[in-house]
């Protein structure tokens, strides 16, 4: 009986030790090195974006089913970036211990080579954070993630990342692309367009006043009229009379607008978001000649004049500096992605046991669709 009492005792006693040791244990922070300690919030901003890439791949595995019970997202397998299965809750937990190693690793690196970020860089990723923060803060705040959290985790760590990319792909960098190298990929891979769009449609004021206004197309003989112009305008440009700015002037006269409606760009035409019948009608062009084709039907028809510039002449601006980047981010940044997840996955730190057991992926079942 002795013994019992004895055993009973040291199991109590060793319980309330183990509940006085979870009670008092430090929950201010989450993940941390010898450089820098992040905050729970970041943690947990970090699981918000796991859940949110695992909630909208389970969506669409089951947008054709019928079914229209509630489906437990953290229960359902998923693929990952990689194309790999993977449970939504173990992708979660796995994804937010990365981008924390990350984090940090992308500090230390920052410090070790002695970077800063420009007067502007900081401008732009404080404005994008309050930006971003206006729109999503309170959320995000019932969630335990602080402004700090929010801008450390995102646009800090964006702005350090970059800066990382550039010291090493850049001018002067371990490995710096040639000149040469740039240019050649910018004309093999980069396109030069601009198009003019013309709505075959107008807005009038809709009979039921509960609708404001309602779409309604052009005549026939105002479409026809259009397209006429429209034919004549790439005439003009094929037949080397006029260039595409000096038809853009004519346009904006011609319609009495205000400014310019065109739309000029220099990108990978397979990466851009204009529409597939846009991209076709410009890959099919001439370098310097015009097209006109017509997008949808109805109260949804655009008629556009779509031009392709000389992708060689373009080529002499690359090495402006924001252009220079964006190509090198275009050839380099998914090997640097690769090299900075590889050591984030190896990195060494500390783990808050307490804090990553304490916020669960379900907590966000509270804040988000599913």
């Amino acid at each position: 009986m002795k013994t019992s009492k004895k055993i009973l005792a040291l199991a109590l006693a060793m319980g309330m030790f183990a509940a006085v040791a979870t009670g008092c244990a430090d929950e201010s922070w989450s993940y941390k090195d010898d450089l820098n300690t992040l905050s729970p919030g970041t943690y947990i901003y970090y699981m918000s974006g796991g859940y949110s890439y695992a909630a909208s791949q389970v969506s669409s595995a089951n947008s054709s089913s019928s079914s229209t019970e509630s489906v437990d997202v953290l229960t359902q397998k998923i693929k990952d970036q990689d194309d790999k299965e993977i449970n939504a809750q173990d992708y979660i937990l796995r994804e937010a211990d990365l981008a924390c190693k990350n984090l940090l690793n992308t500090n230390r690196l920052f410090a070790q080579r002695k970077l800063k970020l420009t007067e502007e860089e900081e401008t732009a990723a404080q404005s994008n954070a309050d930006t971003m923060w206006s729109y999503y803060g309170t959320t995000y705040e019932k969630m335990g993630i602080s402004k700090d959290s929010f801008y450390n985790a995102e646009y800090l760590f964006a702005a350090r990342y970059n800066a990382i990319f550039k010291s090493i792909y850049g001018i002067g960098g371990e490995k710096a692309v040639p000149d040469d190298d740039i240019k050649d990929f910018f004309i093999k891979n980069y396109t030069d367009y601009a198009y003019l769009p013309l709505n075959l449609y107008k807005s009038e004021e809709s009979s039921d006043s509960s609708t404001g206004t309602t779409s309604v197309a052009l005549s026939d003989e105002e479409i026809k009229k259009a397209k006429a112009d429209f034919d004549d305008y790439a005439k003009l440009i094929n037949d080397g009379k006029n260039t595409f700015d000096e038809i853009d002037k004519i346009f904006v006269k011609d319609q009495g607008l205000e400014e310019s409606t065109a739309v000029k760009n220099t990108e990978v035409l397979d990466d851009s978001s204009i529409g597939d019948e846009l991209k076709k009608a410009i890959k099919d062009l001439d370098n310097g000649k015009a097209t006109v084709i017509q997008v949808g039907k109805d109260t949804t028809a655009v008629l556009y004049l779509v031009y392709k510039g000389d992708i060689n002449k373009a080529a002499e601006n690359v090495f402006d500096d924001t252009q220079r980047t964006n190509v090198l981010r275009k050839m380099k940044f998914e090997e640097f992605q690769d090299d900075m997840e590889a050591q984030a996955k190896d990195y060494k730190c500390e783990k808050n046991e307490a804090v990553v057991n304490k916020y669960q992926p379900s907590m966000f079942k509270e804040y988000m669709n599913q």
